[in-house]
C-alpha cells in the first residue's frame, strides 16, 4: 500500500527526473510540459493537504482516546455529507480521505 508521504517522495524524484531530461533534452514538446505543470499544480495541492503527523500516528499509535465531553471515543470513523470519511487515529489526530481524491 502506498501512503501519502511516498507518492510525495516518488513525485519528487519524477519531478528531478524530468529537470534533468528537460535541460539535456530541449526536444521535447512544450505541451508534454504544459500537461506536467498542470499535473505538478495538482500534485502539490493533494500533498499540501497531506498531515504527516496523522499517518504517523496511525503507523505508531500512541492509543490515547479522543474526548469531547464527557464522551471518550478512541479509533472512530465519520462520514459527512460530501462523501468524505474523517477517522480518528489516536491522540487529537484525524485521517481525511476525501470523496474528490478518490474520483
Amino acid at each position: 500500500m502506498l501512503t501519502w508521504d511516498k507518492l510525495k517522495k516518488i513525485y519528487f524524484k519524477i519531478r528531478g527526473i524530468l529537470s534533468r531530461v528537460r535541460q539535456s533534452n530541449p526536444a521535447i514538446p512544450t505541451a508534454f510540459w504544459q500537461e506536467f505543470k498542470l499535473l505538478s499544480k495538482r500534485a502539490r495541492q493533494l500533498f499540501s493537504e497531506f498531515e504527516i503527523d496523522a499517518r504517523n500516528e496511525y503507523e505508531h499509535p500512541s492509543l490515547e482516546p479522543y474526548a469531547v465531553g464527557n464522551v471518550i471515543m478512541w479509533g472512530n470513523m465519520m462520514i459527512d455529507g460530501s462523501g468524505d470519511i474523517t477517522a480518528h487515529v489516536g491522540a487529537t489526530k484525524f485521517a481525511t480521505v476525501k470523496m474528490e481524491h478518490c474520483k
